[in-house]
């Protein structure tokens, strides 16, 4: 009993508490400059998404530290186990322990956030309709059933079920009543498509291979590669690359049935549709300043359409999707050019707990100065008495 007293002691601890913002002050710092030269993407899965981590100090000193996530859950049980303390104490403290519970809502909101939220981009053309969104940084392999275009059957892989399979390492994927087995090895986030020399060096496929390449700064920049075997059951295996920039995708002929399989960013559908009407870019008269991005949009849904306007701080939020204007092109457009739009796109389930935190929080910390006030001034009679 007592050792469970000492360390929920500890862990509410006010030394605890500054230790951890200690440590979250050095990750948020080397972070940043990590991103530098690494991009944020990255830099976030590194120091702010990892349990533990090893950064090279001067670039070749290694030093361990606590990622964001395992310092970010320790200091949620420390604000929590703080604010029973304080409630302990009775309604003098009632506001520090509102304002600890605020803070532990905001952490709590930032895990859903890292659990379940995901997000893209969403490109439409004038006068296109799109009802899908891509992801920046998901990849994942199509396998399609092409022989009958009209009702084309796909079959989809997420990269979470094949990232590891880099190197020599493989994995084999089957698809039901499909007459084949996938094998596919040697992924790489980013690579390049060459053509062989004939003097070795790794596995090609009609004179070509796939060269791993150093990450890109920019994730989005990647170019994703992978080689797959094509295993019939019946007859000799057919190899194939993947390559995220591929013009077209591969494909073979099993029993009369055309197959084709390509590796691309994943797409995520949407349950209605957005149609671009129009875009309208302006700039401040005698500057290269943005006046106004607007997608002027149609959502059709259930058949019932309805006009939207988007622009820079007026975001479109349906169904937990919330589109914000992006980009748009061409950047060199002329009076009269089709323009198109870029939207991102962001489903987040606690994208509004920030909000009813900092309420939370503030109410805690009105009430703390106003039960201070009370007791001052309660003081101050007494003296007066």
């Amino acid at each position: 009993m007592q050792a469970l007293k000492k360390t929920f002691n500890f862990l509410a601890s006010y030394g605890l508490a500054c230790v951890l913002f200690i440590l979250l002050f050095l990750l948020t710092f080397l972070g940043t400059l990590y991103q530098v030269d690494h991009g944020l993407f990255a830099a976030q899965k590194k120091y702010f998404e990892s349990i533990v981590l090893v950064h090279q100090a001067f670039g070749f000193l290694p030093i361990p530290l606590p990622g964001g996530y395992l310092v970010m859950s320790l200091l949620f049980i420390n604000l929590l186990l703080g604010g029973f303390l304080r409630l302990r104490e009775g309604w003098v403290k009632m506001g520090v322990a509102i304002t600890h519970f605020g803070m532990c809502m905001l952490i709590a909101g930032s895990y859903i956030t890292f659990r379940e939220s995901f997000g893209g981009h969403l490109t439409i053309n004038e006068g296109e309709t799109q009802s899908e969104f891509v992801s920046y940084h998901e990849w994942e392999v199509v396998v399609t059933d092409v022989s009958r275009p009209d009702a084309a059957l796909e079959y989809l892989i997420q990269e979470a079920s094949f990232a590891r399979f880099t190197g020599e390492s493989e994995g084999t994927f089957n698809f039901g009543d499909l007459p084949f087995t996938l094998k596919l090895s040697r992924f790489s986030r980013n690579t390049a498509l060459k053509k062989s020399s004939g003097t070795g060096g790794p596995p090609t496929v009609d004179g070509y291979y796939l060269e791993p390449q150093p990450e890109e700064r920019d994730d989005e920049s990647n170019d994703a590669g992978a080689y797959i075997q094509v295993l019939p059951t019946q007859g000799e295996a057919k190899p194939g690359l993947l390559w995220g920039q591929a013009r077209k995708p591969f494909s073979v002929v099993l029993d009369g049935r055309t197959f084709t399989f390509e590796l691309r960013k994943r797409r995520f559908p949407l349950s209605f549709a957005l149609r671009l009407d129009k875009f309208t870019f302006e700039r401040h008269p005698g500057t290269m300043m943005a006046k106004v991005y607007r997608s002027s949009v149609t959502k059709i849904e259930g058949g019932v359409e309805e006009a939207i306007e988007i622009t820079m701080n007026e975001p479109l939020r349906h169904l937990g999707y919330t589109f914000y204007q992006s980009s748009y092109g061409p950047p060199n457009a002329k009076p009269g050019d089709r323009m198109y739009s870029v939207l991102a796109v962001v489903r987040n389930p606690a994208d509004q707990v920030p909000l009813y935190s900092c309420l939370v929080i503030a109410l805690g910390m009105v009430a703390h100065f106003l039960l201070a006030l009370f007791r001052y001034l309660k003081r101050e009679t007494r003296k007066s008495s």
